[in-house]
């Protein structure tokens, strides 16, 4: 029984398959909340933070680099943001990515990351590394960054603004 559980799971592994459900997701999938950040190593305020969700009344919540000096929140109408996260994500095949990531050997100073994304369905994808990740993960999350860019950089008025103070 164990030898045809093995086989079964190595099959699954082999192509690209997944007993959790993970590889359901498609094209077609509707994100309702992405959080995407890195940081660690001594820069106490390096790192990112991407924090994107669906409110109640359908609006498109964002929070950028909480509890750092450039923390920016906002809420806008356009849903269009989830469109262009998904595509990275079909692209990259980040819907892979599951568990924690580690490297073989012991690293004392270094960065850690994550990527949560829920969708509508109930799906998810939930990950997470300390300098390691999946095949390709550099290149999936500089388009990720690049993706965001037009969003992080939108102005906004005083009152659509949480803080810019420093969270100790």
């Amino acid at each position: 029984m164990n030898n045809r559980l093995i086989i079964i799971t190595a099959l699954f592994s082999l192509f690209g398959c997944s007993m959790n459900g993970q590889n359901a997701i498609n094209e077609d999938d509707t994100i309702v909340a992405f959080s995407f950040g890195s940081g660690g190593g001594m820069d106490r305020f390096g790192g990112f933070d991407y924090d994107i969700t669906l409110t109640p009344d359908q609006k498109v919540h964002f929070q950028f680099d909480q509890r750092r000096p450039q923390e920016k929140e906002f809420t806008i109408d356009d849903r269009s943001v989830f469109d262009s996260l998904q595509q990275v994500i079909m692209k990259h095949k980040m819907y892979k990515y599951s568990g924690n990531y580690k490297p073989r050997t012991q690293v004392l100073d270094g960065k850690s990351w994550h990527f949560n994304v829920l969708y509508e369905s109930g799906k998810s994808i939930d990950a997470s590394g300390y300098m390691a990740g999946p095949d390709g993960y550099h290149e999936a999350f500089e388009e990720l960054h690049s993706c965001l860019a037009k969003w992080k950089a939108m102005p906004v008025t005083p009152n659509e603004v949480v803080s810019f103070i420093y969270h100790y």
